[in-house]
Parts: C-alpha cells; structure tokens; sequence
C-alpha cells in the first residue's frame, strides 16, 4: 500500500482568478488547462530518451487535437539551455493584490523532466515587488518565495534537465504543494466519527508525524490544506489545525475536516416546507457540499435561532434525518441514515480482520426518549431591542447596520433618537433573527418589535421492557426544527438506534469500510457477530496496511444469520 500527504499553502482565491499568457509556446495548449492541470501522460517522443518502446509510454499524435499541457516553441540546446527563452506570465485583476508562499510547478513527472533553470518576477501594478533566479529539481517543486502583495508574475524558462527537450508544464500552481512520501512519514492517524442518531455533528481529525528529509521550507499555517492519499485515492482533506516542529527536520501536523471551519455565524429564521438543497445552500454557502438522493425531496419547517453553521446543519441534519460526514475527498456529504432493521451490512470483518483485544460489552436501553416538538405563533406584545448608532464613517453618505437578538421578533420599528447630524433613516430590511438598517451616517434611533409566543410539547417513548427504577432518559428539548409534523419520526428514530444494546470496540484490519456505514463483526469470543453502525473509526495507515479501532453499536446475531459474506 503506497501513501503519501500533501501539505497545501495554496491561493484558492489567486488560482480561480489567475490567467496565463505565454510565448515562444507549441499551439496545442490554453491557460485553463495549465491552471487547472493536465494529466500526467508519460509521451513517448523524438527527443533524446524520449523514444521507450516498452510499453511504458503513449506515442505522442503528429497533431495533437486537444491541449497537452504547455511545451515551449523550440528545445533545450546541447547544453539544456532554451535559446529564446519563453516566458509565461500569470496575470490578475488589476484592481486586486494576492500574496502567497511561493508557487508550485508540475513539470512532467512521469518522464522526469523538468525546467531545470527558472527566472521568476513579481510585480504589483508594474513595480517589481520580487524575483529570484530558481533551480527545480524534480518534476513536482515547489518554490518557496512569500511576497505579501502582486497582480502579476512572470515566469522565464531558461533550462531543461534533459539537454534537447522541449521546455514542458502539466500545472502551475500559486502557493506551495510539498508532498511528504511514505519513506518520510513516521506515523499518520486519522479519527472519524458518525453519530447516528444525528444529535452530535463531530469534526473528524488527522495527525500527520513527518520526517522532512528534503528540509522543506515550510510557512506552516493555520487552515492551511492537508490531503491524506492511498494508492493515489484521497481518503482525507484537512485543515492545519495545529503543528510543531523539532529541530529542522521532524514535523508534527494536526488537522481537523471542513467540520470544524462552519464557525461563521447563520443568521437562520423561519422556514415552511423549505426544500433540504435551498436551506442547505443558504447554510454552507461556497462550501462544495453533496446530497444524497432520497434526502433531495425532504423538507424543512420550523425556526432557527442565530447560531454558527456547524450548529445549524447539525439542527438540519437531525430534522431530515441524516448525518455528515467529509470522509474521502473532504467534501461535506449530507447522507440518509440507513435503517438497520432494514439494510443489509455493506461489509463486514471477519475473525482473520479483528485483531486482539477487542471486547463486546452489552449497552443499558433506555427507558424513555422524550422529544420536544416547538412552535412560534406571533403575537402583538411590543419589546424595545436596542438602541442603534449607525456608524459615521463617511459623514453625508448612507451607511448600513446589522443588528442580531437572540429570539425571533417581527413587526420591527423605530423611534428617530436626536442626533447632532440629523439625517434620514431610508430603509429596514426585517427578518426574524435580524434587522439591517440603512442609514445616513450618525443617525441614532430606538428599535422596537413584536414577540412570537414559543410553545413546546414533549412527546415521550416509554420502552415496555424497562421497570421504573431502570434505564437513562435521552432528552432533546432544543431542536428547533422539530415540530408536531415530525416529532413522532425523530422519536422513532432515535428508539431505533439508543436499544441497540451491544457496543463493540475493536481493532481490525480495513479494506473500503468508513464510519456511518453498517456493518458486521466476528465477536471477540463464540460465533455470533456483532450487525451495527460504525461510530467510531480511528485508522492507522502504515506501509503494510490499514488498521483501525472501530466502535459498532449494533445487536447481535447468530453467525448463521449473517446477510453478507464475512470479508
């Protein structure tokens, strides 16, 4: 099993919004291919060693019909040395200035070609702000240079490792992409967690414990990207959470999944039978996010407070019924929970796959499960919310204010308060959680709204084959989104999951499985199998394998009963 992580201190910003125009440069190319990259084709060529009849290369077309990365006019000299040098030059909106770490270039690593000799200028509006003379090594490099302001970047092409080649660029990339390969990773670990029943919305965590044999110049920052890959499939993006470093060459990097970046405040309010995409889309924002199916028709219904937006989707989620998770590539995916009364195990671990010291306990059911199902009726009892100063940062000019309150109000108004520059309120965008006042500068006013009654109904499970003096209560008293037309699901859901009775905790060897999923374990002793979700899954990933201690919460069955094949 090969793996390896990429630590990426790139310009998401920049790159979207970079353009590139070069010279002296073979047709057969465009600037989006070269921002976006080009695969890496091994090309067997007419260039000196470029002609390997051995089954490793594809021949290169007379005419190439569609875009293979960029190649300069003409090749390197005996020397390796490119007569007219080419120059690429990055350009970005005039009006704008971006700063990065460096840059990151992918040659052709395939072939191991590279420009061995590089000339690099920045500039910010025709000021040269840096350049350096850079000497690549590899067919993945990256250059460590920060400039902190620019809007354009010229790249001259001066030399190719491989004397009578064609200058050539798969990808340029604005910031710095360091891959750490397996021979220099002491330890990578990597914790995901599923909560089924939708009540908790964790964060899954990576740890990545490097020896840099390259000495990498690395500006390690917060929230920078980390990407975890296996057999060149990423099973995890990250972000740097966290880092140390001893002496110049150990490493250690923490970080924690798009989860743990809804920080941001959501505003919320009210919502009647608003589609899951459209309420989703107005949480996470440009977050890239996907669905699952059969959740696409669910609506949603009642009220959300002002909260960030991990508390908001977790709300969600619990409403619709499904659970979150960023496993595989870090895109958040909105996923149905699987009933396991009626869903087959996706996998399973056999006795081979479960190392030792795994132990099955048996888990107390509870004895009630009680929900509270909410409502807001407005009514007309008036409530002084606070007393604004709109700004006066540009006297004479119209500013604008937001103000949030922690209940929802409606029927907003105002009492002009006397100000030494006057002025005009123009207008008062009302919304359950929020006003926004736009104003003339200084202008001071008194604001005033309308109550919503809240009322609330608990709805309770009572389990028949618990006595009165056993078993926990499972309270959710303060889910907004639950109202008297879903209560009774949410109910039975969480009665399906909290009286699965046995909890397993375990190490065994990974194939394809992922927390969330439904699954079935060899028992640590006699031949029953343990069928259950995967809440827990804390992976180790080393040269020879996958292991990872899991936690299942399931009920047992006998090995007979089994409905996949142990695998």
């Amino acid at each position: 099993m090969s793996i390896y992580v990429k630590y990426i201190a790139a310009s998401k910003n920049a790159q979207e919004k970079m353009s590139i125009v070069a010279d002296e440069s073979q047709a057969f190319w465009s600037s989006a291919e070269l921002s976006a990259g080009y695969p890496d084709i091994p090309w067997a060529t007419l260039e000196p060693q470029g002609w390997l009849l051995d089954g490793t290369r594809d021949i290169l077309p007379d005419s190439p019909d569609d875009t293979i990365g960029w190649w300069s006019k003409e090749r390197s000299d005996d020397n390796g040395v490119v007569e007219e040098h080419p120059v690429l030059c990055l350009e970005f909106p005039a009006e704008e200035a971006f700063s990065a770490t460096g840059i990151t270039f992918r040659f052709w690593p395939s072939t191991e070609e590279w420009c061995s000799e590089i000339y690099v200028t920045w500039y910010y509006n025709d000021e040269v702000v840096g350049a350096t003379t850079a000497f690549p090594d590899s067919g993945n490099w990256s250059l460590d240079y920060p400039v902190d302001q620019f809007n354009r970047v010229d790249i001259e092409i001066v030399a190719t490792n491989i004397p009578g080649h064609f200058a050539k660029l798969q990808q340029i990339q604005i910031g710095q992409v360091i891959v750490f390969f397996q021979d220099e990773l002491v330890r990578v670990t990597l914790l995901n967690e599923v909560d089924p029943s939708s009540c908790e919305l964790s964060a899954d965590e990576l740890t990545v414990e490097i020896r840099d044999s390259k000495r990498s110049k690395l500006d390690i920052r917060k929230n920078h990207q980390l990407q975890l890959y296996r057999n060149d499939e990423m099973i995890a993006s990250h972000f740097v959470r966290d880092s140390a470093r001893e002496g110049e060459s150990k490493i250690t990097l923490k970080g924690h999944s798009a989860i743990a970046m809804l920080e941001d405040t959501f505003l919320g309010g009210f919502y009647d039978k608003e589609s899951l995409p459209e309420i989703l889309s107005a949480v996470l924002g440009d977050m890239p996010y996907v669905t699952e199916i059969s959740l696409l028709s669910k609506t949603i219904s009642g009220y959300l407070p002002a909260c960030t937006k991990r508390a908001a989707l977790q709300q969600i989620a619990f409403a619709a019924g499904a659970y979150v998770t960023t496993q595989g590539n870090g895109t958040i995916q909105i996923n149905a929970v699987p009933d396991i009364f009626a869903t087959a195990p996706v996998s399973g671990f056999g006795k081979d796959k479960v190392l030792s010291g795994s132990n099955l306990t048996q888990v107390a059911p509870p004895k009630k499960i009680q929900v509270t199902a909410h409502k807001y009726t407005e009514i007309e009892e008036i409530e002084e919310l606070a007393e604004v100063s709109v700004p006066n940062k540009s006297p004479g000019r119209q500013e604008e204010i937001i103000c949030t309150f922690s209940e929802p109000h409606w029927g907003y108004s105002y009492v002009q308060l006397t100000s030494e520059e006057g002025g005009t309120v123009y207008k008062i965008e009302e919304h359950a959680n929020w006003v926004r006042i736009i104003a003339d500068a200084g202008v001071a006013l008194k604001l005033t709204g309308k109550k919503y009654g809240h009322t609330t109904l608990e709805h309770t499970w009572i389990n028949p084959d618990i006595s009165d003096f056993g078993g926990d209560t499972i309270k959710v008293e303060n889910a907004t989104l639950i109202t008297e037309d879903n209560v009774e699901n949410a109910i039975a859901r969480l009665k399906d999951y909290h009286t699965l009775t046995s909890s397993l905790k375990g190490t065994v060897v990974v194939n394809h499985q992922k927390a969330g999923e439904i699954v079935e374990v060899a028992n640590p002793y006699g031949s029953d199998l343990t069928v259950g979700y995967i809440t827990s899954m804390e992976s180790e990933f080393t040269a020879n394998g996958h292991t990872a201690s899991i936690e299942v919460k399931g009920t047992a069955r006998p090995a007979n009963e089994a409905e996949v094949l142990i695998r």
